[in-house]
Order: structure tokens, then C-alpha cells, then sequence
């Protein structure tokens, strides 16, 4: 069995689970604040000085969603699912004799998990875009029709790149965490690992190795995005290195 037929195999199984399609209810966050200006609801409040546009509108909901810690856990339980509960059940011993190393399994799950949260960060920012066209752009108080501000470009997509980067590092995070523990507490775990980060990122010297310092700084828009956005990728690929290596060593070693 090849890397490219685990990796189409295993995108199969995902799109058939509800863990993975239940990462989809972060579309509800900016549903529920498209159709609450489009219908004046008082418990919709737009703070900023000046008008809103489609991709800044894209930017401001991947945000909150990043602040609702709940979509960690939710990425975190379906990445460890993905590999964890096949070691859990045994039914990753029906795979192994079909390949040439152990890894490629790793391997195959991790991308095909990958590629299943980029789809779904896809689909959440044009659904995005498309609420925003369909009620927002009607509260011309709140909205213009413009799709972006090119001077505002290097701020917004520099964060919409970092969110969506970290969603991949859970990934690679949660499956190394699925060699070690069953599924429920590797999620449990990484889900504290992530709380804890929030604040080592308020640390001196510790922060400069924490994802969440720089997309902090990368929210606060410093004039320097894409500088601090290439720091960020360094960061995240330092950890997603050394995250597939652990994981992939321990699951070729691991006794099934």
C-alpha cells in the first residue's frame, strides 16, 4: 500500500466521522453575527471607528473562534481520534501487513488529518465571506461591499495564515499524543498543554517559543506582520518537526 492510497483511504473514513464534521460548528459563531446585525440584534456590538470589509470581517471570526478554546479541544479529540482509536480497538493491525514500514500509517493519518482541517478552515472563512455578502454588506453602518484594503492586506491575511497554521501544529500534536495515551486523555492533556501556553507566552525568553506570543503580536497588527509572520512559521516548524518525530519514532517502535 502506497502513502498516496493511506492518505485517500484515510480522508475517506475522516469526512465519514462526526468528530470531524462537528470542527464545522465554528461556522455558527459567524452566522450568529451576520444574522444579528442583518437583523439589528442588540447583542450584536461593532466597536471599531471605522466601516468593516469582507476579508477583515473573515480575519475578526477566525480570531474569535481562536479565542473560543473549545474548537482546540474539538481539533485535538479528532487528530488523536484519527490514530489513537485504531491503536486503542486493535484495527490498526489490519493495516500494518499492507505496508512496507509502520510509519507510513503515521505518516499517511497525519496528512490526510491535515489536509481534512485546511479543508474545513476553507470552508469556515468562505462561508464567512459569503454571510458577510448575504447580511453584513446591509448595515451600511457597520459594512461596506469591498473585499479588501490593500494596505490592510499584509495585517489580515498574516493572521488568518497563523490561525490556520496553528490548527495544523494541534495536528501534529495530537497524534504524537496518540502514541502515548488513549484518545480521551491525549485530548485532555493537550487541551491543559494549551492553557498552560497561554501563559508561558506572558514570559520573558519562554515566549519566543510559544505559537500563541506571536499570534498575539500578529492581532495587535505592530506594522511588522510579515516579519513576525516568518518568526511565527519558524516557530510552528521547529514544534511540528520535532511533534511528527516523536510520534512517528514511538508509533514504528510502538508494541501493538
Amino acid at each position: 500500500m502506497s502513502i498516496s492510497l493511506i492518505i485517500r483511504s484515510e480522508l475517506m473514513k475522516l469526512f465519514k466521522r462526526k468528530d470531524v464534521w462537528l470542527m464545522l460548528a465554528m461556522i455558527g459563531i459567524p452566522m450568529l453575527y451576520a444574522l444579528g446585525a442583518f437583523f439589528n440584534a442588540s447583542f450584536i456590538e461593532y466597536k471599531a471607528s471605522d466601516k468593516s470589509y469582507a476579508l477583515r470581517f473573515v480575519m475578526n471570526m477566525f480570531q474569535f473562534n481562536y479565542g473560543v478554546f473549545i474548537f482546540f479541544f474539538i481539533t485535538l479529540l479528532a487528530g488523536v481520534k484519527t490514530l489513537g482509536s485504531e491503536i486503542e480497538d486493535k484495527s490498526i493491525m489490519l493495516s500494518i501487513p499492507r505496508v512496507k514500514k509502520r510509519g507510513m500509517i503515521y505518516t499517511g493519518k497525519n496528512i490526510a488529518m491535515s489536509i481534512a482541517v485546511v479543508a474545513i478552515n476553507l470552508i469556515f472563512g468562505l462561508t464567512c465571506l459569503l454571510l458577510y455578502y448575504l447580511f453584513l454588506v446591509h448595515r451600511v453602518d457597520l459594512a461596506t461591499k469591498v473585499l479588501y484594503v490593500a494596505k490592510d492586506l499584509p495585517f489580515v491575511l498574516s493572521n488568518i495564515i497563523a490561525i490556520i497554521c496553528f490548527y495544523l501544529l494541534l495536528v501534529q500534536f495530537a497524534s504524537m499524543l496518540s502514541t502515548f495515551l488513549k484518545p480521551m486523555v491525549a485530548s485532555v492533556v493537550g487541551f491543559i498543554t494549551i492553557a498552560i501556553t497561554m501563559y508561558l507566552q506572558q514570559i520573558p525568553g519562554v515566549k519566543y517559543f510559544v505559537p500563541g506570543y506571536y499570534i498575539s503580536m500578529l492581532s495587535d497588527g505592530n506594522g511588522l506582520e510579515w516579519l513576525t509572520l516568518i518568526n511565527y512559521l519558524i516557530c510552528i516548524g521547529v514544534l511540528s518537526i520535532i511533534f511528527y518525530s516523536v510520534g512517528y519514532m514511538t508509533f514504528s517502535r510502538k508494541d501493538l
